[in-house]
């Protein structure tokens, strides 16, 4: 696993990656001891990514990736589409 260096000038998924380390971690090992047939602990797991953003004191708005692209995409259309009238 390559070193996490700041100023080498890494991404912002090689942040969020080092940020999330020991949670993904955690979060693998718990999964990956639960048999077919067993539950997981959801609170637990969901708990392991809210402590890191309220460490970092970030806010969830629930706005993804996927969606701000849709929704950019689908604003580009409209304003495309605008021109053209």
């Amino acid at each position: 696993m390559p070193a996490f260096n700041a100023k080498a000038g890494n991404d912002y998924h090689g942040v969020v990656y080092w940020l999330f380390l020991g949670e993904f971690v955690t979060y693998l090992r718990h999964v990956r001891s639960l048999d077919f047939t067993d539950k997981p602990d959801y609170s637990y797991l969901r708990n392991l990514f809210y402590d890191v953003m309220r460490r970092n004191s970030w806010e969830c708005d629930w706005e993804f990736d996927w969606v701000l692209q849709h929704k950019v995409r689908a604003l580009k259309l409209n304003i495309k589409i605008l021109k053209q009238m």
